[in-house]
């Protein structure tokens, strides 16, 4: 019975690191598009922004880019967090139990980090995406 949970456990696992990374990679794609919106946005207008148009803009463009730059950080992340478990795993297997709990210790540090990262992604291209929205309505609305 023991087993079965395990292995229930290794699956669901699995499943959840699959679904970490396809949501990375959403995120990232998404605010790569953005990104170059904003971007082609801001110069086909030719500096025939309004003040608080072009600071919202600057604003967004630099939410997007975190964004970005977060989700590069939480693959880098998830690939140490991946090394260490691969690591501790080996280490588990051959009865070398030295320095595993310190391994293990990083791992679930990387991996709290892991989610922090992936909100402050996530909660910066909401944002940016948010000020866009706000710029088109003025755009719109002028």
């Amino acid at each position: 019975m023991g087993e079965l949970k395990n292995e229930s456990f290794v699956r669901w696992q699995g499943r959840t690191v699959d679904q970490l990374s396809f949501v990375n990679n959403l995120f990232v794609g998404l605010s790569t598009g953005m990104l170059i919106f904003l971007i082609q946005f801001a110069f086909s207008h030719n500096g025939r922004f309004v003040n608080i148009e072009k600071w919202l803009n600057v604003c967004s463009i630099v939410l997007i880019f975190f964004s970005l730059f977060t989700g590069g950080l939480l693959a880098i992340n998830r690939l140490y967090s991946f090394r260490l478990t691969s690591e501790i795993a080996r280490n588990r297997e051959s009865n070398g139990r030295e320095g595993i709990e310190e391994k293990r210790s990083l791992a679930k540090k990387r991996d709290r980090r892991t989610w922090i990262l992936l909100w402050t992604q996530i909660i910066s291209f909401i944002l940016g995406g948010l000020l866009l929205l706000i710029i088109s309505v003025m755009r719109y609305l002028s």
